[in-house]
């Protein structure tokens, strides 16, 4: 049996069943006509399930084969249709005409049920389609997305880099990415608990995100380490901005239930080069994030504009 074959039966048990088209039951379905082992059910995951591509593959085959029998059915009955009226044109027998009027009504009759039940299955292939995008959408902004703040994880955040380098480079313009690491993180979790430090998480976006502009991209890189990336900036510009999130964030403290923490980070500012790859790039905003941790923390360094990733930093500034 063909996944197209599956399918179709696996929609039409859904009718059956009066089940209502929902991607977990038409998985659970196709899964038992096909034989498949039943899946812990997280919805549809087409990076961790290749079945699912494939069932999505088959509906839309079944609306496809729809529409051409469809198409089939009323070339077929136009031509009968036809027919039957030039012979009704040419026949004066009244029982003869009353015989090709019953057969016109019989293949009306046909096309009426044929064009409904039609309709019905591409409507609800179509919802079924629709649902699984849906399905589809939030497992593809999950993959890219860091739950807890929100923010473009380090997969999202590689994507759009990607993009704003070929974006520089096509244009020639500037662009430059900084690396913010929250200090004496470990100290939030082992006074205050995890939970504390998660709120110092969300608390350090929220704020960082109130700050920036909006062709900026803010993104969580890992752990308490952030990616900003910011547009259409020469080096200055962005060593400018980034002192000004130390001072942001020192005026907005994070109220917990026991205690108000002022969180403060360290920065490594960099200056994309013309032709530098992505990971180079991070490369020197990290070794300049380090050297501002070697400096005394909370404040910003800016990469030297050496070729290897090691670069020395030029300058250091206290918030």
């Amino acid at each position: 049996m063909s996944t197209t074959d599956i399918a179709r039966r696996a929609l039409h048990r859904l009718i059956e069943l009066g089940l209502p088209p929902t991607p977990e039951n038409y998985e659970k379905q196709y899964r038992s006509f096909a034989n498949l082992p039943e899946r812990v059910p997280n919805g549809l995951q087409p990076g961790a399930d290749p079945t699912a591509l494939q069932m999505i593959r088959a509906l839309l085959q079944v609306m496809t084969n729809a529409n051409a029998d469809l198409h089939a059915d009323l070339t077929r009955f136009t031509s009968e249709s036809s027919a039957l009226l030039e012979r009704a044109e040419e026949e004066s027998d009244p029982s003869a005409l009353n015989d090709l009027f019953k057969a016109m009504t019989v293949s009306s009759s046909w096309l009426m049920n044929e064009v409904e039940q039609m309709r019905g299955e591409l409507e609800r292939t179509r919802s079924e389609l629709d649902s699984m995008q849906s399905q589809l959408h939030k497992a593809e902004h999950l993959a890219v997305s860091d739950p807890l703040t929100n923010l473009p994880n380090r997969r999202g955040l590689e994507s759009v880099l990607a993009r704003e380098v070929s974006r520089a480079r096509r244009h020639k313009l500037p662009m430059s990415l900084a690396l913010l690491d929250i200090d004496h993180f470990k100290r939030v979790n082992d006074e205050h608990g995890h939970a504390a430090g998660d709120r110092a998480l969300v608390h350090f976006a929220q704020v960082v995100r109130q700050k920036i502009r909006d062709v900026d991209i803010l993104g969580r890189f890992g752990g308490e380490e952030f990616l900003l990336l910011m547009p259409d900036t020469p080096l200055i510009g962005a060593e400018f901005g980034v002192n000004r999130l130390l001072g942001a964030m020192h005026n907005a403290p994070l109220q917990l239930p026991h205690v108000v923490l002022s969180l403060r980070f360290s920065a490594g500012v960099a200056q994309w080069r013309m032709d530098e790859d992505p990971a180079a790039l991070i490369a020197r905003a990290d070794a300049a994030m380090y050297a501002a941790k070697a400096g005394g923390r909370g404040r910003v360094a800016v990469a030297a504009s050496e070729e290897h990733a090691a670069a020395a930093v030029t300058t250091a500034h206290r918030a």
